[in-house]
């Protein structure tokens, strides 16, 4: 904790502390991101595999991976291909945000049970 620092390195400390929490925010964003990634597209091919679409529909949603939930048919595209695409498109980006934050309610736990094991009240008499 900071009130820990001896007050001649409280500046320091901040400092240290800030650049500590900045730096595992974005790696949190960055690793959610990935897993966010790879288990839409995971579950996407998966879906898409049993849906029998034609070659170039399938060429339409592999050129937009990137988009995740934003995937579209081109106009004049099949009624039927779009709603399968849409709803495949809609099931593995739901897929991918549940990962996410299952592992966040997991990190949550984590740092509940780090802070009851780590944080004692030395003034506490039992």
């Amino acid at each position: 904790a900071l009130s820990s620092a001896p007050d001649q390195f409280a500046g320091i400390a901040s400092g240290v502390n800030n650049a500590v929490a900045r730096t595992a925010g974005l790696l949190a964003i960055a690793v959610l991101g990935i897993v966010l990634a790879g288990v839409f597209n995971r579950s996407l091919d998966s879906r898409l595999a049993t849906a029998q679409l034609a070659p170039d529909v399938q060429a339409q949603v592999a050129a937009q991976r990137g988009k995740l939930a934003a995937i579209t048919l081109a106009e004049g595209s099949d009624d039927a291909a779009r709603q399968t695409v849409d709803l495949a498109v809609k099931q593995a980006y739901v897929a991918g945000f549940r990962w996410v934050m299952l592992i966040g309610a997991g990190l949550a736990l984590l740092s509940a049970a780090s802070a009851a094991w780590g944080i004692r009240d030395d003034k506490k008499v039992l």
